[in-house]
């Protein structure tokens, strides 16, 4: 997924002499802000659905 593509690169962008725990707590930031950006993203796509008023998986315009 983008937000799994985006994690790796911001992993990868990280400087290279980290030591692990340092890293491990990095991940485990960039895990932790994955849900909150995914509910976002559908709200998003809510949002712009609602606008449009089409339906979508997410919604069901009656």
């Amino acid at each position: 997924s983008r937000l799994e593509d985006r994690e790796q690169e911001l992993l990868d962008e990280l400087p290279n002499d980290l030591d692990n725990e340092t890293l491990l707590m990095t991940r485990e930031v960039l895990v932790s802000l994955q849900h909150p950006a995914e509910y976002a993203m559908r709200n998003a796509e809510i949002a712009a659905n609602l606008a449009l008023n089409e339906a979508s998986e997410h919604v069901e315009i009656i």
